[in-house]
């Protein structure tokens, strides 16, 4: 922050030593609007508001300034304390809207790494924590409404697959059942086929 507000003051200033080497030239007064609109980069109210107050600040003391004669310069054709009101209107709407625009760039710019580590998140297989929410990030809510439903999906997965593991056990204990009465049928049928034999030999020696 105090890196920000130095470029923007680092800015005005710029733009006042424009105007003064070009002895208050209406041209040069163009790169305050320039200048403060690089500030937007930043996608920061707050250097935008100090740029502003400070450029403010610079035509009212100028202004009073250069009437005194003074030897510094604001406007070419002499002090005019109308022209600086025209001029702070300009730079408040400019402002303004600047600083309504950086805060939906950095409510936007939030939202989008919050987005990502969310999406960190989940693609390592976190479903448990909620993704926190905040106002004007609807990303964030469809992100957690995702989130919620693969969570039951996962969540069903894991019931579903410890009933089929269930049924297959079951299965397999059935299987063993079968297999072991299958063995006893088997012996029985031998034990039968044998008294069979026996009973034939006993016959025919009788």
């Amino acid at each position: 922050l105090v890196s920000r507000i130095g470029f923007a003051s680092a800015f005005m200033v710029l733009a006042a030593l424009l105007i003064q080497l070009t002895g208050g030239l209406i041209e040069a007064h163009f790169s305050i609007f320039v200048l403060l609109a690089f500030l937007l980069y930043y996608r920061d109210w707050r250097p935008v508001l100090v740029a502003a107050g400070l450029i403010a600040v610079h035509h009212l003391a100028f202004n009073v300034m250069q009437a005194a004669g003074l030897g510094v310069f604001i406007f070419n054709g002499g002090a005019n304390f109308n022209m600086v009101l025209v001029h702070a209107a300009f730079v408040v709407a400019e402002a303004g809207l600047l600083c309504y625009m950086a805060l939906g760039l950095s409510r936007e710019a939030l939202q989008a790494a919050r987005v990502g580590e969310a999406a960190e998140r989940i693609g390592a297989g976190d479903l448990a924590s909620a993704i926190p929410q905040q106002a004007g990030m609807p990303l964030l809510a469809a992100m957690e409404q995702m989130r919620a439903r693969l969570a039951r999906t996962v969540s069903l997965l894991v019931t579903e697959s410890a009933s089929a593991q269930r049924v297959a056990d079951t299965m397999v204990a059935n299987a063993e059942q079968v297999t072991a009465s299958t063995g006893q049928q088997s012996e029985a049928t031998q034990r039968m086929a044998s008294a069979v034999q026996q009973l034939t030999a006993s016959i025919q020696q009788i």
